[in-house]
């Protein structure tokens, strides 16, 4: 289906690789121990780079769930069960709920070293190999290591809690901040000839950086006319904006400038993007005029800009049809790193 010229203006494998290594290093400082650690994707404990975490196996199919971000490509992440009290184990889980990583057994610690995918947010499950568990606290380790210097974090929400979200509902749309990330809920259809959109600003106002956000349209089977969107360096009169649009799996990169939009590339296909309902992880690497975004870790387009001035950035929807509903989570905003 061809996008009239009306729908453009509206719009303001995980690789692993193990080394020879020995057992982790320890001298790293605490973080404090998450009151109830959560056991699903959701409600996962933040773990923080450089840390250690506590926790305790209840039950024989108790199982802590730990959430922790890499800040660039292929970066280098180890984590570790420090003499664990029991035949404990971790398990990593990319954002598709993909296990891409499990530890093994070294020098009396379960160890993990992987080399991870594109930035954003990752998952390390503990549990029992055996059901046996302990009263007795394990000790969790997470330590990344980038290529040259880490890129700096310039922003991370993962839209914990409906108060946190605090985005005011519109005559468009509601955002709703329950189930622990962001969802926007258009309450009005579209058509052709009069699209309608609904979107939130985030983050701070930058002209270089790496952006990665998790999205997924709830109701893909018949939000067919609907395109998902992120804006960056959106300004008093111009904006960037990445479409992506999950039916026909395309994707496209649009300036907008002074209500003037020109498209700086086609309508890119892209077998990478997931068309049944999951979740899809956009990244935007954006450096002076050059441009690159990938999706679920596979290339999906690359352009040169014309303005690169500072501006924030949009997470939102237009639709030509049926009010569609799209989650996004696990913002993350950085320098442009490597």
């Amino acid at each position: 289906m061809r996008r009239p010229a009306i729908w453009i203006v509206l719009a303001t494998t995980v690789l692993l690789a193990m080394s020879q290594i020995g057992r982790p290093a320890a001298s790293v400082h605490a973080q404090p121990a998450c009151p109830q650690p959560g056991h699903t994707f959701q409600t996962a404990c933040f773990i923080q780079a450089n840390a250690q975490v506590t926790g305790v196996l209840t039950a024989s199919d108790d199982v802590d769930a730990y959430r922790y971000e890499t800040l660039d490509y292929d970066t280098h992440v180890q984590l570790a069960l420090l003499d664990p009290p029991g035949p404990y184990r971790l398990n990593v889980a990319d954002w598709t709920g993909k296990i891409v990583a499990s530890s093994t057994l070294q020098e009396g610690s379960e160890v993990i070293d992987a080399l991870m995918g594109p930035p954003g947010s990752y998952y390390v499950f503990v549990d029992s190999k055996t059901g046996e568990v302990s009263p007795e606290p394990y000790r969790l380790l997470y330590q990344p290591t980038y290529q040259g210097s880490p890129p700096r974090l310039l922003y991370s929400r993962e839209f914990r809690g409906s108060d946190e979200a605090g985005f005011p509902s519109t005559e468009e749309a509601d955002f709703e901040g329950s189930g622990d990330k962001l969802t926007v809920i258009m309450k009005v259809g579209g058509t052709p000839e009069q699209p309608r959109q609904a979107s939130v600003t985030v983050g701070p106002a930058v002209a270089d950086f790496t952006m990665a956000v998790d999205a997924r349209i709830a109701n893909a089977e018949t939000a067919v006319d609907a395109i998902s969107f992120v804006g960056f360096r959106s300004g008093d009169s111009s904006a960037y904006e990445l479409m992506v649009d999950v039916h026909r799996a395309v994707a496209k990169l649009v300036l907008v400038d002074r209500g003037v939009a020109t498209d700086l590339t086609d309508w890119v296909p892209s077998s990478a993007i997931d068309t049944s309902g999951g979740v899809n992880r956009t990244v935007i690497r954006a450096a002076g005029p050059s441009i690159r975004a990938t999706m679920n870790g596979q290339p999906l387009l690359e352009a040169t800009g014309t303005a690169a001035g500072a501006g924030r950035f949009a997470l939102g929807l237009i639709t030509q049809g049926e009010p569609p509903i799209v989650s996004y989570d696990n913002v993350l905003i950085t320098t442009p790193g490597h």
